[in-house]
């Protein structure tokens, strides 16, 4: 009697997690964007946590380059459709001004 056993289903867990992280990422940026005066700020503070999150995850045995270029890649693509989906939503290119008003820590 011969037994052949297959190989295990690959695991799609961390692809769905990716997919959905990316969706709410785009949202918050989406959001951001759309509320006014502050929405750089908000952005601004959403990257440098999710860089500081990634911090520890890109040192090591497993981390190479091009995951780091990916991830790059993948966080301005997602900043990008996050201004688009506010462009949308709001009817015209969101409103900037505070801009200029920011001054740097002295």
């Amino acid at each position: 009697m011969i037994i052949y056993s297959h190989p295990p289903e690959p695991d799609n867990q961390k692809s769905r997690l990716s997919w959905m992280v990316g969706v709410l990422e785009r949202a918050i940026y989406t959001g951001a964007l759309m509320v006014p005066g502050s929405g750089i700020q908000l952005i601004a503070g959403f990257l440098a946590l999710k860089v500081t999150a990634r911090w520890h995850g890109s040192s090591g045995p497993r981390a190479t380059a091009d995951s780091d270029n990916i991830w790059i890649i993948g966080t301005w693509l997602s900043v990008l459709f996050g201004a688009v989906g506010a462009w949308i939503a709001l009817g015209h290119l969101p409103v900037l001004t505070n801009i200029r008003t920011i001054n740097p820590v002295q």
